[in-house]
């Protein structure tokens, strides 16, 4: 199993072979659940995978689940409670360094 240090870095790596390989690109976006398993990103059994792809007028967002009492320390709480900051990766996708010209 990928742990989420790797799957990100291999999902950017997956990310630039789509923005080069339209007919990736395509099969990305119309079945998520392949593409991943055949680049070695491997979701839960009975995991759906919708991508969908932002534009200049349209930016998706994640609503990530909540996780359980179990699943987050007090700390990783607290420091999302405060907020992120730096370069995560949610700010770099969604919300590049320069603002389109118009929205």
């Amino acid at each position: 199993m990928v742990n989420a240090e790797n799957w990100e870095k291999q999902w950017g790596q997956l990310v630039a072979k789509a923005w080069a390989d339209e007919a990736l690109k395509a099969r990305l976006l119309e079945n998520p659940e392949a593409v991943l398993e055949e680049h070695n990103l491997a979701i839960p059994p009975g995991t759906q995978v919708r991508v969908v792809e932002n534009t200049d007028r349209l930016v998706y967002l994640s609503l990530p689940r909540k996780p359980s009492s179990e699943e987050i320390s007090d700390e990783d709480l607290a420091r999302v409670a405060s907020g992120i900051v730096g370069n995560d990766s949610c700010s770099a996708t969604y919300f590049p360094n320069k603002p389109p010209k118009s929205l």
